[in-house]
C-alpha cells in the first residue's frame, strides 16, 4: 500500500479476504516491478501471485519431496513485470510454470508468456489459471480451484509429467 501511495499513475490491489497465510517475512526488500524469490532451485520455476502464492508455496514443498528442485518466484507485482527475473528463470530452470485464479488470457501467465516471446527465451511453459469460460457451477473458492485444476498436487502432477516428458524426449534426440 505504501509503494502504490508512492507511485504516479494507475495501481490495482487485489485484497485477500479470506485469512491467507503470511509467506513473506517483515524485513523481505520490497519494490513494484521487482519479484521476490522464496527459494532457489534449478529444475522448474514456480511463479505465484496474490492469493495463489500459498498454492505456489505447497506446489514447490511437494515437488521438493519428489526431488526436484524449486525456484519459487513471488511475482507480486504484473505491471510493471520483472523481466529480469523471468529471463534469470528461462536460463536457470527447465521450466516455468505460472499460477493464478486469473483467466488464462490476460493475466500473470500471459505477461511471462510476453517476456519469453519478445526475449525469444527457449524454455517450456505451463500457465495454471482459469479457463477462458464462464463457470457453469456455483460453489466455494476450493471447488474452483480443484475443478480448474489449481491444488497443488495437480499442478505438481502436470510439472512432472512435463519434465519426464522433456527429458524422455532430450534422451531420443
Amino acid at each position: 500500500v505504501r509503494a502504490i501511495a508512492k507511485h504516479q499513475g494507475p495501481c490495482y490491489l487485489r485484497l485477500g479476504k479470506a485469512g491467507e497465510p503470511k509467506l513473506h517475512p517483515e524485513d523481505v526488500p520490497f519494490s513494484l516491478g521487482k519479484a521476490i524469490e522464496m527459494q532457489s532451485g534449478t529444475d522448474v520455476t514456480l511463479i505465484g501471485t496474490s492469493n495463489m502464492l500459498e498454492t505456489a508455496a505447497k506446489t514447490a514443498t511437494l515437488l521438493k519431496a519428489k526431488g526436484v528442485s524449486v525456484l519459487l518466484l513471488s511475482m507480486h507485482t504484473v505491471k510493471p513485470m520483472d523481466e529480469g527475473a523471468i529471463m534469470r528463470a528461462a536460463k536457470e530452470t527447465k521450466l516455468i510454470v505460472t499460477i493464478e485464479e486469473h483467466s488464462c488470457i490476460g493475466g500473470l501467465g500471459s505477461a511471462v508468456a510476453e517476456v519469453i516471446a519478445k526475449r525469444d527465451l527457449r524454455i517450456s511453459q505451463i500457465l495454471c489459471s482459469a479457463p477462458d469460460a464462464f463457470a457453469e457451477v456455483c460453489g466455494s473458492q476450493a471447488m474452483f480451484r480443484r475443478l480448474c485444476g489449481l491444488e497443488p498436487e495437480a499442478i505438481g502432477a502436470k510439472v512432472i509429467e512435463k519434465l519426464t516428458t522433456r527429458r524422455m524426449s532430450e534422451c531420443s534426440s
